[in-house]
């Protein structure tokens, strides 16, 4: 479905539009009627570098993402993005339309949590999404949050440089962090849109036995690689250049099993060059489904 097709079905009048697999009714009239999914608590789903930009294909992409996420039975719980919703800049009408598909994702009761990366702007974000805006923020002009799940937790940080493409973590939000972390017993993994190159929490991390690994993306790249006893995992792109996919998370046992699900960019696009077409599906071939095992305690 091409997301043209996504938003006239959501704007039929009085019609009740069955989205592909998704199990949601969503009426222009009236709230959003939901079927009797389950949740599973222990499976979340990852996203990084969606790039949106209305009437740019990297939207189209995102769509059909989504339009999998919606798919799935059972519903993950959580849906978790690590950066660079935007295209270039984090321009208002870029958040605008973050909101307009991020909407059916809401009404399906998906909870979904964020890093900035370097192409967002808080301020331009939370004009459009003010009810993100924290009243009393865990580290003061940063969005920095706490995802809680039975089995682990996900410390969201704030790596955006506003007009850098590298990022940082400052003083103040280290200091948080580093409090946070020595009272922590429950396994948690640290994230943020940029590398540990680029964050500088390494040490700490590798330090603390509460956390079992860092998530980043940045790269849009899927690698995933054990430095000094601390997994680290680099996302791909939902939808631009590099590995495309997503990542699935699956809690089992005391392991947290995260899963690559390539994407055949050129069958997603049509109008992209069919040169690297070959390449590409070999790439999809070789790397889709690759796991990538933490145990949740680190020895």
């Amino acid at each position: 479905m091409l997301r043209r097709d996504f938003f006239k079905a959501l704007s039929v009048a009085g019609g009740t539009v069955l989205l592909p697999g998704s199990k949601i009714s969503v009426r222009a009239d009236q709230a959003p009627v939901k079927e009797d999914i389950p949740f599973d608590e222990d499976l979340i789903v990852l996203f990084s570098d969606t790039h949106v930009q209305k009437g740019f294909y990297t939207d189209e992409a995102f769509v059909k993402r989504l339009e999998t996420l919606l798919a799935m039975n059972p519903r993950p719980r959580h849906l978790l993005i690590y950066g660079d919703f935007a295209y270039l800049w984090g321009k208002p009408e870029d958040y605008a339309n973050l909101r307009e598909l991020m909407r059916p994702v809401e009404e399906a009761g998906i909870q979904w949590d964020l890093s900035f990366g370097n192409h967002d702007r808080r301020d331009p974000f939370f004009e459009v999404f003010p009810e993100r805006v924290q009243s009393t923020p865990n580290v003061p002009g940063k969005y920095v949050s706490i995802v809680e799940t039975p089995r682990a937790d996900f410390i969201m940080l704030d790596s955006l440089v506003e007009g850098e493409v590298p990022g940082a973590i400052d003083d103040d939000q280290r200091a948080w962090l580093e409090k946070i972390l020595a009272g922590y017993s429950k396994p948690v993994f640290v994230g943020a849109h940029h590398p540990l190159k680029e964050t500088g929490l390494a040490q700490m991390l590798a330090d603390s036995p509460a956390v079992a690994g860092y998530i980043f993306g940045h790269h849009h790249q899927w690698f995933h690689t054990v430095v000094d006893g601390l997994p680290r995992l680099t996302l791909p792109s939902s939808g631009f250049w590099g590995d495309i996919g997503f990542t699935v998370l699956r809690f089992a046992g005391d392991e947290a099993i995260f899963k690559l699900q390539m994407i055949d960019h050129f069958a997603d696009h049509a109008d992209l060059s069919q040169e690297r077409k070959p390449e590409w599906q070999k790439i999809v071939r070789e790397k889709t489904g690759d796991a990538f095992i933490i145990p949740l305690t680190r020895k």
